[in-house]
């Protein structure tokens, strides 16, 4: 995960945009800076829609509560600690609900660079245990023993396994680091190719970037950015269609027998958020649409700070 987010921030400071001179005035870089014991709370509200044709058939949310603090500050890095707590669900899938108490007083540490880029988790040991002892105190909110397995075996493949955990867990914490260190004139845009993680665990995307300064307040040291991903689409679907096959073998109304008769998948980011001159997220807010035939599946992520 730190090797995609140095890359994109290499990518950032190199890539020429589209003017063909060295654009005019002051840059506005986006970094970290931040003291020790330095701390913000945020609420973080997760929606989910799946939209066929003009209609939505499923809407689904989880809004929860983090507190952020800087537990360490050296002239090369921070060590940055999140809590979560506060969780509140609105969905008619009740492992939504178990899967708030097992992460209700989870602290996740790691560590960025001097400029707040994420470099790396630290604590992951420690996050394995808080999870493994609230998986067994749950055991007894479930009907059956088998509804029970069947969520223990999803929270071990998605929670317990490092590269997955880093991979699908921490999103908010990618999103809320994903502009530091970048640099931006203003009226500029700027363009290139970076690789992004494969949620189903296998081998990088390749996707289309731009990305560009919204609009700032010097006065106030407040400034927009915004950032569009294009993922490509020959390698989402050949991995949507191998996932699936792998773990849904002789369903042939989820994945049929033939790999030309799967639908193109095409997916899209889009990320804005506002930054103040010290790092410190105001608000950002990413929305992902992946698409297939009339069917399209869209995820918001909304990190607010709280007054």
């Amino acid at each position: 995960m730190s090797k995609y987010l140095f890359f994109l921030c290499i990518l950032i400071g190199s890539i020429k945009s589209f003017a063909q001179t060295k654009p005019a005035g002051t840059p506005v870089q986006i970094l970290a800076n931040w003291m020790l014991h330095d701390n913000k709370t945020y609420t973080i509200t997760e929606n989910k829609f799946k939209v066929i044709e003009k209609d939505t058939v499923v809407n689904e949310s989880i809004t929860y509560e983090v507190s952020i603090e800087v537990s360490d500050s050296t002239t090369t890095s921070y060590t940055v600690e999140w809590t979560y707590d506060n969780f509140q669900v609105n969905s008619n899938d009740i492992s939504l609900n178990q899967l708030s108490y097992i992460l209700k007083g989870l602290s996740i540490e790691f560590k960025t660079d001097e400029l707040g880029i994420f470099e790396r988790l630290s604590n992951y040991e420690e996050i394995q245990e808080f999870l493994n002892d609230n998986l067994y105190t749950i055991r007894d909110q479930f009907d059956d023993q088998e509804s029970y397995v069947k969520f223990k075996t999803r929270i071990e493949k998605e929670y317990l396994v490092q590269n997955n955990f880093e991979t699908k867990v921490i999103r908010d914490i990618l999103q809320f680091h994903q502009f530091h260190g970048t640099e931006f004139y203003d009226d500029e845009t700027y363009f290139g190719e970076i690789q992004v993680p494969n949620m189903y665990g296998g081998e990088p995307f390749d996707s289309d970037v731009t990305f560009w300064l919204e609009d700032n307040d010097y006065s106030k040291g407040v400034f927009e950015v915004k950032m569009q991903e294009i993922i490509n689409s020959q390698q989402l679907t050949r991995a949507t269609y191998d996932f699936l096959k792998n773990n849904y073998s002789g369903i042939e109304e989820i994945t049929p027998e033939n790999a030309d008769n799967f639908p193109t998948l095409t997916k899209a980011i889009f990320t804005t958020a506002s930054v103040n001159a010290s790092g410190w997220v105001i608000q950002s807010v990413q929305t992902s649409e992946t698409r297939a035939n009339k069917t399209s599946r869209i995820e918001v992520r909304k990190i607010e700070l709280n007054n």
